[in-house]
């Protein structure tokens, strides 16, 4: 039961920092490929335990809950870390490699890898580390961050994180690391047409094409113009 609280919990925090206001049952057993009824049971037992507030059409996290899912979201992306900077892993393994290895961490591992690497403030993905001195669940709003599903057209843009709910798609993670659409990347929306997004990446000259519901995961901020540096 400690995965599957620590799921839920971590997943109703991300989907809310990214602004879905509305997070509920149907949102969840889409995230998890899980039916209604299986969601139903578990949101009841995580209200249950005072972990959850539910109303007819919204989850919300209680203090308590919020707490948990930030040690979960802090364990996972030190894990990372260690996994991406220490050991090498590639950029789109330790997302998953991670979710195995996190489940040994004691609190005593967690402090003293999280010394070694310097406490880092985000995870490879470019997501935040929640800390007392970060607000994880105001990030993207604190860093005037935009999905690419919404950035102007044609605006210089470099890209900020790779979200944690994008993170759950071993594919969507691959398909960013192809193109090399990483945190600190440069990026140009060039057009959108339906559910894809075209790309205008550094060093390319034809544009690559993204999913919406990827571009709607990846955060990006605005570059200076000439005139503002």
């Amino acid at each position: 039961m400690h995965s599957v609280v620590g799921d839920y919990l971590e997943a109703i925090y991300s989907l809310t920092a990214e602004g879905d206001d509305a997070v509920n049952n149907v949102t969840l057993a889409g995230l998890f490929g899980v039916s209604r009824q299986a969601v139903s049971a578990t949101v009841l037992r995580l209200a249950r335990d005072g972990f959850i507030e539910t109303n007819e059409h919204r989850l919300r996290l209680t203090p308590a809950g919020t707490d948990r899912a930030e040690e979960g979201l802090r364990r996972h992306c030190i894990a990372e870390r260690f996994l991406a900077d220490v050991l090498g892993l590639a950029w789109d393994a330790v997302h998953e490699q991670a979710k195995t290895f996190e489940q040994g961490l004691t609190p005593l591992l967690e402090d003293r890898i999280d010394a070694r690497l310097g406490h880092p403030t985000t995870c490879p993905h470019g997501n935040p580390v929640p800390r007392p001195e970060c607000n994880a669940a105001t990030y993207f709003r604190d860093q005037q961050a935009v999905t690419l599903a919404r950035a102007p057209l044609q605006s210089s843009l470099q890209v900020l994180a790779i979200s944690e709910i994008a993170e759950r798609s071993v594919e969507w993670l691959r398909r960013c690391a192809s193109l090399g659409l990483l945190p600190g990347s440069p990026v140009q929306v060039h057009a959108r047409t339906g559910s894809r997004v075209d790309l205008l990446l550094a060093g390319t000259k034809e544009p690559a094409t993204i999913e919406a519901a990827l571009a709607a995961r990846i955060w990006a901020v605005r570059l200076p113009t000439e005139e503002e540096r």
